[in-house]
Parts: C-alpha cells; sequence; structure tokens
C-alpha cells in the first residue's frame, strides 16, 4: 500500500520536501523497529546502524529551513505577506 502523499500547498516545495520527510522518518522508524529485533547478528546491528545514520542525515537535510517555508505557508494561506 502506497502512502497518501501531501498536496494542496500553495508552495509546491514544500509539499515535495514533507513527502520526503515522511518517507525518511518512516524509513527510520522502520530500522529502529529491526534494531529492537532479539538475536541480531553483530554484522546485522552494524549494518542497521549504518543506514539508520544516512536516514539521520537525510532527515537533517530535509528539515533545514523547513520552518521557514512553513511559516511562509501558513502566511499565504492566511492571506499574509511573508515576514522577512
Amino acid at each position: 500500500m502506497r502512502a497518501v502523499k501531501i498536496k494542496m500547498l500553495n508552495s509546491r516545495r514544500l509539499e515535495i520536501l514533507l513527502n520526503e520527510l515522511e518517507e525518511e522518518l518512516q524509513t527510520a522508524g522502520k530500522l529502529l523497529s529491526q534494531l529492537k529485533m532479539a538475536g541480531l547478528l553483530e554484522e546485522q546491528r552494524e549494518m542497521l546502524l549504518g543506514e539508520l545514520s544516512a536516514a539521520v542525515s537525510h532527515i537533517h537535510e530535509h528539515t533545514e529551513g523547513l520552518d521557514e517555508l512553513i511559516i511562509e505557508e501558513i502566511g499565504k494561506a492566511a492571506g499574509k505577506p511573508p515576514e522577512r
């Protein structure tokens, strides 16, 4: 089952970033769940931690400047010009 994408925002860039962020958060959640499994081999644990590190880096990348885009979106929705 494919996730429903966020749409109907004024900013296409914000839509894309939020959808990508959601995907990375889901990936990180799955990896964390897998790390909790009993009986993991050291090699499996290291692989999961490496993938989790990459996911965290992507999350960091997707959230940089996101707060400003969200504030702009709120302003557009309210009919206000963005504050600078």
